[in-house]
């Protein structure tokens, strides 16, 4: 439809060039600031004198990163999903919108512009409801990831208090354990915001794919009327019928029977 080809252009060609295109450069930049990061907790961990200060660092930070990949691998596929659905309904609206427009007149002369005002608020309400699901499905996301890097947290502020409480961890040791995990958790939302970002491009990209391979509806049209041709006997090229098929003799006068009986004959 003409709505679809001006959405695709006017959205959809802007989103995917600014979500996947662009942020690919962001995802780049947060996976060095990551690295960075981990060579210098690496170092910090190597200063440690407290052998379970060290572990604790060794093993939570795996530990978030491996989260991080189910939480997100797990929930990606629906999450693109919706954003396809969202797309779609959006194709929609700027669809009838541009039939409504070239049909004004006609419109206007049967006096039903209440009843298009209408249908545009049910095609409009119908696209809010999937593009707020599909912000709520990746909003969820984020939250789930920030709630898990929470208990982790949780968990190692009670094993380390009680270890500084024991004498087993020096506060100072305590302090940077707690420091280098809450911003590593930082660093690993940020990047799965980024990748939330990516996944509405990659949905984006993938309607316009779905728009431009699109056959248009009379071409589709024609395929289908070249069908019926080809299958209804008069009009096929690949049969040949005969009708009336019969024999005489030479010397046969006009009005006589025929040796062999009139039929009808398809090859």
């Amino acid at each position: 439809d003409t709505g679809d080809i001006e959405k695709s252009l006017d959205t959809e060609v802007e989103t995917a060039v600014r979500l996947v295109w662009l942020k690919a450069f962001e995802l780049l930049r947060d996976f060095a600031g990551l690295a960075v990061k981990l060579i210098l907790v690496f170092q910090i961990t190597v200063g440690l004198a407290s052998p379970q200060s060290t572990g604790v660092l060794l093993a939570c930070i795996p530990v978030m990163a491996i989260i991080a990949c189910v939480v997100f691998f797990s929930r990606r596929r629906t999450l693109l999903q919706l954003h396809a659905i969202a797309f779609h309904r959006e194709e929609n609206w700027s669809a009838f919108v541009a039939m409504s427009v070239g049909t004004t007149s006609v419109i206007r002369s049967y006096k039903r512009g209440w009843r298009f005002t209408e249908w545009f608020r049910k095609c409009h309400a119908h696209y809010n409801a999937a593009a707020f699901g599909a912000a709520t499905y990746s909003a969820h996301t984020v939250n789930i990831l920030k709630g898990l890097f929470v208990l982790v947290s949780a968990v190692v502020l009670l094993a380390g208090g009680t270890s500084v409480r024991e004498g087993g961890l020096a506060a100072g040791e305590f302090l940077v354990l707690l420091r280098t995990i809450d911003g590593f958790g930082k660093d690993i939302i940020a990047a799965a915001k980024t990748f939330n970002d990516v996944v509405y491009g990659t949905a984006a990209v993938r309607t316009i794919a779905t728009v431009l391979n699109a056959q248009p509806w009379r071409l589709e049209l024609r395929g289908r009327r070249t069908l019926e041709q080809d299958l209804d006997p008069k009009t096929s090229d690949d049969r040949i019928e005969l009708r009336g098929v019969h024999y005489m003799y030479p010397d046969m006068q006009v009005g006589q029977s025929f040796s062999v009986a009139p039929v009808d004959l398809t090859i």
